[in-house]
């Protein structure tokens, strides 16, 4: 008999931390750092916050200054043909997901991807996971992302994602996905381009390194033509590389205009999205006393209608379907924009409602069809939104309930992949598992950590009647397997 060990679940504890960049009038405000494990490698996913599709409220005075899941890591480096690949393909994930919400896509810039390669060599040069960069070392082309884009040619604010570790482009931004602080930056509607840099050697911790900026295009070419003062305007002074002022009108015009080719309200998972079942961890972190819990859902307004749009009071309702039959996902917490409990304390201002996002208190179930709505009201008049989403399927699904069992039998056939799915008791989880394998001489299986609590096991070679077993961690759980022919 042989044993065999996975040390760690991917994916199972993530905190994320804020590093606030002050600029008067809060128009480029904080970056958002995610911390995961995962097998052998700690990830990172970085991210601008939730919330900046415009500029918060200020008294502004005339002339014054602006502000300025699910997989083992890949085991051979990245050629520059498949990174180019990667490049391409997470752009077009990330115009998939955003066309889905009828959102304007992303046009690649050649400067914006310049300076996101540059920081993602950086980066797994020096393994560091930051959007910080130190002068003198190799790479270096600015200490932040605006010197960077800057450095290369661009010439209005910028944000910047960064995700670590990951073996495709699909895998990052799923990740960024169900992290609301984060999706909420990858569906913003007011920017207009991308640049997407990758950089991959398999050396060290930070082993592969995806890096996008994202900025506005009209802005860029505002910040390239200088504006005549005009008595009575509000101008941004320190926006633009080049100090060229920019007025609060046109300002607001180059953010405002992708938002009106955008629908007034978007929602994520999308319609007859399918998405994974689980969030983890955020610091700041949504659901403090929980370290597992179900995909968040939410609804966005576009920012042409906030203030005109609000939410109608405790109308966010999300059900399990099954055929006819609906049952009520409770709750761990719903909040706005309004009421985000991190919401940054220098906003001294009460934002206009812009998003609302619904956490399930545990997780959802695999291979199920949920369905949202929430009530709004614009002038006067009250609306219902409503639309339904999938959780991904999994091969051979068996569930494990709470509290699981010391051991049980599953059958499995040669070539099959059973999906071993240890439901947790509630919103707490190990913050580690491990498993040990027993198989007899001759006999070949494939282990791989879906997630947390989700192991797939697939029977490679094995005669008929044979038997393997594998033991789970988190809940001292004897899986034994019995060998059954087609």
């Amino acid at each position: 008999m042989s044993e065999q060990l996975n040390k760690k679940k991917p994916g199972q504890k993530r905190v994320i931390s804020v590093n606030f960049e002050h600029h008067r009038f809060n128009v480029v405000g904080f970056d958002l750092l995610v911390v995961a494990k995962s097998d052998r490698l700690l990830e990172k996913l970085l991210t601008p916050p939730s919330d900046l599709s415009l500029p918060k409220a200020t008294s502004a005075q005339p002339m014054a200054p602006p502000p300025v899941q699910n997989t083992q890591p890949s085991k051979t480096a990245w050629s520059e043909t498949e990174i180019q690949h990667q490049e391409q393909q997470a752009l077009k994930h990330i115009n998939q997901l955003r066309q889905s919400l009828n959102l304007p896509p992303f046009a690649l810039n050649g400067v914006l991807s310049a300076a996101a390669r540059q920081h993602a060599l950086y980066s797994v040069h020096h393994n560091q996971q930051s959007h910080q960069e130190r002068p003198g070392l190799a790479n270096f082309s600015g200490e932040t992302p605006k010197n960077r884009a800057f450095a290369m040619g661009y010439h209005s604010p910028v944000r910047e994602v960064i995700a670590y570790n990951k073996p495709s482009a699909d895998l990052l931004i799923g990740d960024l996905m169900s992290a609301i602080y984060h999706r909420l930056t990858l569906l913003n509607f007011t920017h207009t381009q991308i640049g997407l840099g990758i950089a991959d050697d398999q050396n060290g911790t930070v082993k592969t390194a995806l890096v996008a900026q994202t900025g506005n295009a009209d802005l860029n070419q505002l910040c390239q033509a200088p504006q005549a003062a005009q008595l009575g305007q509000y101008y941004y002074q320190a926006l633009c590389q080049s100090g060229i002022r920019v007025s609060r009108k046109a300002y607001q015009i180059a953010l405002n205009t992708p938002a009106m080719s955008a629908p007034k309200l978007i929602h994520w998972p999308a319609n007859n999205a399918q998405v994974a079942p689980v969030f983890y961890e955020e610091e700041p972190d949504p659901l403090p006393n929980c370290n597992v819990s179900g995909y968040p859902v939410h609804v966005q307004i576009n920012p042409i209608y906030q203030g005109r749009i609000t939410f109608a009071p405790q109308s966010f309702k999300v059900y399990e379907r099954d055929g006819d039959q609906k049952h009520a996902v409770k709750a761990a917490t719903i909040f706005t924009n309004q009421t985000d409990p991190n919401r940054s304390e220098h906003n001294t201002q009460i934002p206009k409602p812009a998003w609302i996002a619904f956490f399930p208190k545990q997780r959802l179930n695999w291979s199920q069809t949920y369905q949202a709505e929430i009530d709004w009201l614009e002038g006067g008049k009250r609306h219902q939104l409503q639309w339904q989403f999938q959780t991904a399927k999994q091969p051979g699904l068996a569930i494990i309930p709470s509290p699981a069992p010391k051991t049980l039998s599953v059958s499995i056939r040669p070539g099959q992949t059973r999906t071993l799915y240890f439901a947790p008791a509630g919103c707490q989880s190990e913050p580690q598992a491990s498993i040990k394998t027993r198989t007899p001489r001759g006999l070949q299986i494939e282990t791989h950590f879906v997630d947390g609590e989700t192991l797939q096991v697939k029977l490679v070679s094995a005669n008929q009647g044979e038997r393997f077993s594998v033991y789970y961690q988190p809940t001292d759980t004897w899986v034994h397997f019995q060998v059954k022919q087609h």
